[in-house]
């Protein structure tokens, strides 16, 4: 193999017999050339490598230009055979007998015509020779209604378009178009905005409207509820899924995802539930639309043709007084946990607190924060946000409370008792209490499914059966309110004696003196 270097200062092309300043060189020399004559031929390789690189390319980008056109072609093909077109369409044949031509808008899918009918019509002096439409204003207005189309089309269907027919795609134009709430509302995001801003001012309302919530997106299965899918059959349905027992997941104290099975709701369950989504439909509408401007979002209302089930009267959850004075001075269960109870004790105690204190809800004792001079005083939480005196009610605390206030009391002094320390949530804390409860009842061998309530029912059967306390009394000392004596009650001071009077006779009827009982069930109490 030879390789020969060219220098600069030789002619090319002469007669090689001819004497020149040429050098053959074969390949076991190359290596003793200068350092000056390997760079000079590796510059020509270079310049060799250029030329064919640059050329290479420049046939490439010709290929990919004529392959762009093609795509270019293909798209503009694909999207006349494949996408909708619009164009504004007056036909000659449709001339009425006063005149007018009716105007609509053509539509083309699939090499298919099809027409779309407006509310307009229009003269001759508004046409061309070739019956096009001139009036410009006319133009605007239905170019708006062309961009409503392409903007539904886009946004609802996308790439599912292929999947209509013309006839299809027509229907779906027109129903998507006639007047009704506006799709874009998302319901639960709604919905939890409207719970936190009540919530400073409403907390236990903003509580059960989030319960609600929390169930109404359970039922979906997913937390993105558009507000058109909110209709009368959906809450019928939603209604049936309430009625029938169901598994549910939460968190935990422990923020750990835990699954419940639910029961089926009562009557009362059921009106309460839908009438919270009834308040938060409202309140989305009273959001979403502006009556002084004429703008409406949400047209439809489901509840037109959906009538909210009444409360119908429930199962009288109240004991006898045998059976009060059995749970309440029910011997210690197997002891478990952190705070050395478990949930058989710590439900045998709060309803005995529960019992002792007029009947207080378990939400009560949990969020409870003042306790001074021998009262417990406190805001019903179920009522509080919808009174004028905030549901206020104060309970002078009897010496058969004591015990279980020292047991269960928080010794930080941020609230009353300890329950909200053992419990991250109030949810938490009234089901293992319920839970309690029902061991207790298999234990005592009860009939009843016992629950929380039945301390607050048991409290106002025997304070009017069996103690003779006047309705009136009882209505006062479990913190109702009489809307038919709501101007009388502003005028009459409120007398705590009452209360305290009626508590002390319902004690003394369902609980023996300490003598009478059993010294380690006293000692019990007071650890």
């Amino acid at each position: 193999m030879v390789a020969r270097v060219v220098r600069d200062d030789e002619v090319v092309g002469s007669n090689p017999a001819t004497p020149t300043k040429q050098k053959t060189l074969n390949i076991n020399t190359l290596k003793s050339i200068s350092r000056t004559e390997r760079l000079f031929f590796s510059r020509k390789i270079c310049k060799i490598t250029t030329f064919l690189s640059t050329f290479v390319m420049k046939c490439f980008t010709n290929v990919l230009r004529k392959l762009k056109c093609f795509t270019i072609v293909l798209r503009k093909f694909i999207k006349l055979t494949t996408m909708a077109t619009f164009s504004l369409s007056v036909l000659k044949h449709q001339k009425r007998s006063d005149g007018k031509f009716p105007v609509s808008i053509r539509m083309t899918f699939k090499r298919t015509a099809l027409y779309l009918k407006t509310e307009y019509y229009v003269g001759e002096k508004q046409l061309d020779n070739e019956y096009n439409l001139k009036d410009r204003f006319l133009i605007r207005l239905l170019n708006k209604k062309i961009e409503l189309y392409e903007d539904i089309i886009a946004r609802k269907l996308g790439n599912n378009i292929d999947k209509y027919t013309p006839a299809e795609l027509k229907e779906f134009l027109i129903k998507s178009t006639k007047p009704g709430s506006d799709d874009t509302i998302d319901f639960v995001a709604f919905s939890r905005t409207h719970i936190e801003r009540i919530k400073p001012k409403q907390k236990s309302r903003a509580s059960v409207l989030q319960r609600t919530l929390n169930s109404f997106i359970d039922y979906f299965g997913r937390d993105k509820i558009s507000i058109t899918e909110i209709t009368s059959k959906i809450l019928q349905e939603y209604q049936v899924y309430l009625l029938n027992p169901r598994t549910i997941i939460r968190q935990n104290q422990y923020g750990k995802d835990v699954t419940y099975n639910k029961p089926a709701c009562i009557s009362a369950g059921i009106h309460d539930y839908m009438g919270n989504i009834r308040t938060l439909f409202n309140a989305a509408k009273i959001e979403f639309n502006d009556d002084d401007k004429g703008e409406m979002r949400i047209i439809h209302n489901p509840f037109t043709n959906y009538e909210i089930p009444p409360k119908k009267n429930t199962k009288h959850r109240n004991l006898d007084i045998k059976t009060v004075n059995a749970i309440i001075y029910c011997p210690d269960m197997a002891v478990s946990g952190s705070h050395g109870t478990n949930r058989s004790n710590l439900a045998r105690d709060v309803f005995a607190l529960s019992f002792f204190l007029v009947g207080m809800n378990t939400v009560d004792l949990y969020k409870v924060n003042e306790y001074k001079n021998g009262r417990i005083n406190y805001n019903r939480s179920k009522t509080e946000d919808r009174r004028d005196d905030g549901a206020l009610i104060s309970i002078k605390v009897e010496s058969e409370a004591v015990p279980f206030i020292n047991k269960y009391r928080d010794k930080t002094g941020e609230r009353v008792f300890c329950f909200y320390q053992m419990y991250s949530t109030m949810e938490n804390f009234n089901l293992a209490i319920n839970k309690g409860l029902k061991q207790i009842a298999k234990e005592l061998e009860l009939t009843d499914q016992l629950s929380s309530y039945y301390s607050r029912h048991s409290w106002a059967t025997i304070a009017r059966n069996n103690c003779g306390i006047s309705k009136d009394d009882v209505h006062m000392a479990l913190n109702h309110v009489d809307e038919d004596m709501k101007i009388t009650d502003i005028y009459i001071a409120k007398d705590w004696s009452i209360i305290d009077n009626a508590n002390r006779k319902v004690i003394d009827c369902v609980c023996p003196t300490l003598k009478d009982i059993d010294p380690e069930i006293v000692s019990q109490l007071i650890e």
